[in-house]
C-alpha cells in the first residue's frame, strides 16, 4: 500500500515557481530520503503533506485519501518534526504534553512519559531552557507520542551536534523497526 502518492504537484509563491509537476509515491514501512538543494521545494513538499500548506495544483494523498480540504483524521496519523522547534518556551515537557494530547485520539500520555524518559528530558523544566538536541528529541517524543503509521522529518537535525544527531536518528530508526512507520 503507498502511504503517501504525489502526482503533479505544484506550488508558487507569488511569481516564483517552487514546485513544477512533483510525482512521489513512498509505501508503507518505507524509510524514504528527500533530497535536493538548498530553495528546491523540499521544506514546502512536506508541509504539504502535513497539511500546513494547500497545493497549487495536483493530488496528493496519504494511505489512499485525498489531502485536499480539511483533513483532520489524515492529520491525526502523522507525526511530524520541524526542523526548527516552536514551542510556547514558558511550558514543561508535561505542559506540551497535555497542550497537544487533545488534538490526537490516539495519544498515548504513558508512551510520551516513556519517550521523555528514554530521552533523559526533564519533564519540569521549561524548553525555553532547552539546547537544540533537547528541542529535537521534545519535538520527537511528541511526533511520537500519538503512535502516527507516517513519521515526516524536516531536517530536524541541522545544526545538532555527531553525538544528538545519532541518538536522535536511533530513536527514528528504533520506531520503523518496532512499530513499522513510515518515514
Amino acid at each position: 500500500m503507498n502511504v503517501i502518492e504525489v502526482r503533479g504537484l505544484c506550488k508558487k509563491f507569488g511569481q516564483v515557481n517552487v514546485l513544477r509537476g512533483l510525482d512521489m509515491t513512498v509505501e508503507q514501512g518505507q524509510v524514504y530520503g528527500f533530497l535536493g538543494r538548498n530553495g528546491a521545494g523540499k521544506s514546502t513538499t512536506l508541509k504539504i503533506l502535513v497539511g500546513i500548506l494547500t497545493c497549487g495544483s495536483g493530488t496528493v494523498e496519504l494511505f489512499g485519501q485525498s489531502m485536499s480540504g480539511k483533513k483532520t483524521d489524515l492529520r491525526a496519523r502523522i507525526g511530524y518534526v520541524a526542523q526548527e522547534q516552536n514551542f510556547y518556551g514558558w511550558m514543561a515537557p508535561k505542559d506540551l504534553g497535555a497542550f497537544v494530547r487533545g488534538f490526537y485520539p490516539n495519544w498515548d500520555d504513558e508512551l510520551y512519559h516513556k519517550l521523555l524518559s528514554s530521552m533523559d528530558l526533564p519533564r519540569d523544566r521549561k524548553v525555553e531552557t532547552f539546547s537544540g538536541g533537547m528541542l529535537a528529541k521534545q519535538g520527537l517524543a511528541m511526533a511520537l507520542a500519538h503512535n502516527p503509521p507516517l513519521l515526516v522529518l524536516d531536517e530536524p537535525t541541522a545544526g545538532l551536534d555527531p553525538v544528538a544527531r545519532r541518538e536522535f536518528l536511533q530513536m527514528v530508526l528504533e520506531q520503523k523497526q518496532t512499530r513499522g512507520t513510515t518515514i
